[in-house]
């Protein structure tokens, strides 16, 4: 399992390496993820790319499957108290 903490370094890494699966976050530094998603695909990538991000509303689910995610997933913050 490889780790990138930017989207500068995550797409270098997609494009040299072959991965089973890429579950890549919007919010990262450098280049945003939204925009790493549309360059592995435009690179004719077809490895399966899941989006798991806080970006929640309809619009953004809609920029991530039309820019080739293969499913998108919101992370929750959860307000219960123990």
């Amino acid at each position: 399992m490889d780790n990138a903490y930017d989207g500068e370094s995550g797409l270098y890494m997609a494009e040299v390496n072959e991965y089973d699966l890429i579950v890549l976050d919007l919010m990262i530094p450098k280049i945003d993820g939204l925009e790493v998603l549309r360059r592995v695909r435009g690179d004719r990538n077809n490895v399966p790319i899941l989006v798991l991000t806080a970006r929640g509303s309809v619009e953004d689910i809609v920029r991530g499957l039309d820019a080739g995610c293969d499913d998108y997933l919101t992370k929750h913050s959860n307000s219960w108290n123990s």
